[in-house]
Formats: structure tokens, sequence, C-alpha cells
């Protein structure tokens, strides 16, 4: 039997034979789906029943010395999982108040162990070579690509339910609760390998990435909620997780470790390379070939120098050379083109990836790319033509509905682009883009209400993301409130001193106010920010027909068109404007 497989199932299972199986060898860590179990203690009417019980059920799960019981594909793992995460303690009847406490601290545990569970069994599925029985191998890059995204969206929810433990204890009385819950924080880092998640090797790997911007700031939170702890024992036992925190952090990642991935990476190249070159190679054949003359890998030195480089000129030199010693290396013509596109250059770009479909038809992420392009280029048929493809090669990726979505917004198509943002929000929760898309949708409908309730979502999740303050702000005027809309453009403008938007909009709220001082310094600063913002133009003008200055709207509005010589509303107000200046001399 002949077998093609993807390269990065072939990097994992190379993988799993060495660093992560002497890790497990060595710690011991198996881990349950006993989810089934969580759910046994659901009474007829689909609550649960008594909390102490319950709370004591879950703690056993968490604490259990249990095993992996096998693997289960993607469509099996997705909707019990969800199912779960849904599981909340409002579902548990009459708990006091310090039951309440102590079954969110242990249903975090839960939920956070199950989706470890979840993401080791993916793995274990993922890597069956049955699955690629008699497939081509051109079409597993597009099979991996759900697992891939499942694996991310888990990671990040279990990164959320970490985060949100570590914080909740200043919400927790009671000491038990408080104790139960730093043993959580501390099974759960133990789940999470801070030292090895810093290497570069993201399919299927533990990391806790998006916890805190920085490992300091991990030990930092830690030892603050240690401050406050009252208890001699519960102060011990934080002593104790910071300590061994601290010193795994401050460890180097073994260089053992780090080659074996480098050597999976390098593998997984020369694979796919192998399998590209014949229909007829066994996966023994690619094996073999993939792995011997080490020595001359040319090509993909040349690719890793790429990736890890910086600067988007120096990729595209780096993955050149790439090409000119391996005409046929489809992951260096799509990682030029994402270079390329960074620099604006776009047609370079669409080239890069018209090369990546033509080797390789079902790499779905080179037609999102593409899309992509197409995009910024407003050949909008082009991209949704596209994103279709990848949705259809992969359905279970959020980036072809997300960027589909913003297609059809600037297409004034905003139900089809309300539905894909919906859609991307179902397969990625955490996407606070999709909620901010779906807000500037609702409110290009007059849907204010939707749009506040978006946007507001989006500063709950991301507080540092401006363009959420300035288009709640946009929704705020809509509804008639120029004042909540003030408040929220100079929080975007304090985020991003840069925003020109922002000012603009400022001045269009105070012009509504008939704060005209106020509403002519915004525009001008947002026009000292973009001087050829037409929009910027034409509003100032409009504070200027207020004031009844008509030089200075002829003057503004003269600059406008000379920027948009089509500027519709220009043209038509500047005639009347002109009239005005005149009767009035």
């Amino acid at each position: 039997m002949k077998y093609k497989i993807a390269a990065i199932a072939l990097g994992l299972l190379m993988l799993n034979s060495c660093a992560w199986h002497r890790k497990q060898a060595k710690e011991q860590i198996r881990l349950p789906d006993s989810i089934d179990m969580l759910f046994s203690a659901v009474d007829e009417s689909e609550t649960f029943g008594d909390a102490d019980s319950l709370i004591a059920t879950v703690d056993s799960l968490c604490s259990a010395p249990i095993i992996v019981s096998g693997a289960l594909h993607l469509d099996s793992i997705q909707g019990k999982i969800d199912l779960m995460l849904n599981v909340d303690s409002e579902d548990v009847a009459n708990t006091t108040p310090a039951q309440h406490q102590r079954l969110t601290v242990s249903l975090n545990e839960f939920k956070f162990r199950s989706l470890v569970n979840a993401q080791v069994r993916m793995k274990q599925a993922f890597q069956q070579e049955e699955q690629y029985s008699g497939c081509r191998f051109d079409k597993q890059i597009s099979n991996m690509l759900p697992y891939i995204q499942a694996n991310k969206r888990y990671g990040k929810i279990k990164c959320d339910l970490l985060l949100r433990t570590i914080r909740n204890l200043d919400s927790l009385q009671a000491p038990d609760a408080r104790k139960r819950a730093w043993l959580a924080i501390d099974r759960m880092l133990d789940e999470i390998d801070l030292q090895k998640s810093e290497v570069e090797y993201e399919p299927f790997q533990r990391s806790p990435r998006g916890i805190f911007t920085t490992k300091g700031e991990l030990l930092a939170a830690l030892k603050q909620q240690r401050e406050n702890e009252k208890d001699t024992a519960i102060s011990q036992q934080a002593d104790e997780i910071i300590s061994r925190i601290g010193k795994q952090l401050s460890e180097q990642v073994d260089s053992a470790f780090i080659d074996e991935v480098e050597f999976v990476k390098e593998a997984n190249r020369r694979f796919r390379f192998e399998l590209a070159k014949s229909d007829t190679l066994s996966y023994p054949e690619a094996v073999s070939n993939a792995t011997k003359n080490q020595a001359d890998r040319t090509a993909a030195d040349w690719f890793h120098e790429g990736y890890h480089a910086r600067d988007d000129k120096q990729k595209i030199q780096c993955y050149s050379r790439a090409i000119e010693l391996d005409r046929r290396y489809i992951a260096a013509y799509n990682n030029r083109g994402n270079a390329y596109m960074n620099l604006g250059l776009l047609q370079l770009a669409l080239a890069d990836f018209n090369q990546t479909v033509k080797l390789d038809p079902q790499f779905a992420l080179a037609y999102i790319n593409r899309g992509n392009a197409f995009k910024q280029l407003k050949m909008y048929p082009d991209a949704l033509q596209d994103y279709c493809s990848a949705i259809k090669l992969a359905p279970f990726v959020s980036a072809a509905y997300l960027n589909r979505g913003n297609v059809y917004q600037n297409l004034g198509k905003n139900q089809a682009a309300i539905h894909d943002f919906e859609k991307t929000i179902q397969l990625e929760p955490e996407s606070y883009l999709a909620y901010h898309y779906r807000g500037i949708s609702y409110a290009n409908l007059d849907l204010f209400e939707e749009a506040l309730s978006d946007f507001s979502e989006v500063i709950r999740r991301e507080p540092s993301f401006a363009p959420a303050y300035q288009h709640r702000g946009n929704a705020f005027r809509g509804m008639g409130n120029d004042s909540l809309a003030i408040r929220d453009y100079l929080h975007a403008i304090e985020l991003d001193s840069t925003y020109a938007a922002a000012y603009n909009n400022l001045g269009i709220s105070h012009k509504n106010l008939h704060q005209y001082d106020k509403a002519i310094t915004a525009h001008r600063k947002a026009l000292e920010i973009s001087p050829d913002y037409t929009a910027a133009y034409y509003n100032l003008g409009c504070v200027y027909w207020a004031l009844r200055q008509w030089n200075e709207v002829i003057r503004t509005w003269e600059k406008c068109l000379e920027i948009d010589p089509l500027h519709e509303n220009a043209r038509k107000w500047l005639k009347k404007a002109r009239r005005e200046a005149s009767d009035s001399r």
C-alpha cells in the first residue's frame, strides 16, 4: 500500500518520536476524555444537580492520573468541546456564593484540561497514516488546515482560562476557594511548556503566547496575587508555584530539542519536494529520500533564513535564492508573495500567488493570500472568487470568511458581509476583528444598537484597539449622542495620536454641538496627519459654512476637488458658496 502524507504530519510523527515522548515518559502526563462523565451529572430537567457533588466530580476529574483514550477526528471533537465550554456555574441550581466561587474555579480547570486532551487526541488522529492513504499530496495542506485552526482556537481559549483564573483570585473570598484556585493555576501552568513555547514550531504546540505580553508579566501577575494572600498555608503554596515557574522561565531551551525541531522543518520541506516530483513515490521511499544527503540543503537554508528574517526585503532575497535552487518550492513562492504584499508590490505578489496555486491547486491559503492582494487592488470580483475557492477547499478556515466579508462590505453588500462575519465567529469565537467588522456592517445598515454591542465587545476583548472606539463613536453619533461619540473619539486618539479618521469624526461631532473652534482644530489636525484626506477638507469646509466664512469654504473645497475632482458634494456646494461669497461683498 502506498501512502501520501502531509509535510507537517511527518514532522509531528518525527517530533513525537523524540522530545514529546521523552517529556511524556518523564512527567507521566496523561489526560482524559472525561466530558461525558461531567454530563452524567445532568438531571432530567437538563440542569446540573447538587453543587457539592458536582464540585467533587469535577475536582476528581482534574486531579486523577488518567490517560488519553484514543484518537478522535475533528468532527467528533468539536461539538463535544463546544458543549463543554458552554457549561457555567450558573447552570447549577441553588448554589451558595462560596459554592459558586469554588465551582467556577473547578470548571475553569476542567475546561482547560479537556482542551489539552482534545489537542492531544486531534494530534493522534492527524498522525494516523490511514487517513492519508490513497490521497494525492496536493490535497493534504487543505486537510491539515481545519486541525491547525481548531488547535489555534483551543490554545487561545486555554490561555484565556488560565488568565481568568489568575485575575479572578481577587474576587475569591473563601480560603478554600483561593487555595483551590492556586492549585488550578499550578496544574494549568504545568500543562504549558513555557520553555519550548519560544521555539517556532506551531502545529499542536502547547503555547502560552497570548497569556501575557512577556514572561516577566506572568511572574509579576502571580506575585501580585501572592501579596494579597493572608493565609500562611496559601501564601506558602503560592510561593512554591512562583519559585518553580520562575526557575522554569529562566532556564534555556534544550538545544537538542531545537535541533530536533529544525530537523523536522527541513525534513518536511524535503519530503514535500520528493512527493511533488512523482505521483508514484511511496511513503517509505519519500521518507528515505527526504532524510538522506543531509548536507545538501542549500534551498532549505535560504528558505529558513527568509522565514526568520524580520525585514521583508531580506525575506524576498532569501526566498528568491531558494526558488532559484528549487523551482517547485511552493512555500517559498507563497511566503515571497506575502513579503511583496507587505511592501505594497501587489503585482509581484500576485505573480507569486499565481505560481503557488499552479503548483498546488488545492492550497487554500494561497487562494486567501491572492484574494487579499486582489482586495488591496480593489479587484473585488477576483478577490471574491479566490475566497470562495478557499472556502470550498477548507470550509473550516475562518480567514477566508473574514476576508470575503470585508469584500462584501466594500461592495455595499452588508447583509452578506454580516453572514460571513457570523461564520467567522462560529469558527473562531475569539476573533475580535469579526465582531469589529460586523459592527461596521450593522452601522452601515443603521442598526446602531447592534453595532454598539459589537464594538463594546471588541473593546472588552481588546481595550487597546483604537478603531473600535472610533467606530463606536460613529455609532453613538448616528444615534444622535455626540457627547458620547466625542468621548470615544478622544479615547481612540489617546491610543493612537496619528489616527486621522478619529480627528475627522471628532470634528464632525464638535460641529454638531456648535463647538466650531474645536471642530476646526480637529479637522486641521486630521489634515496635518494626512494632507490628502479629502473627507477632512470637505468637513472643514462645512464648519466654515456654518460660520458663513465663505472665502474659507471656497479655499477648502477647491483643495478637496484638487485632490479628488469627482468629489460630488464638494463640487455641488462649491457653486453655492461662490454665490454666497459674491452676495456678501
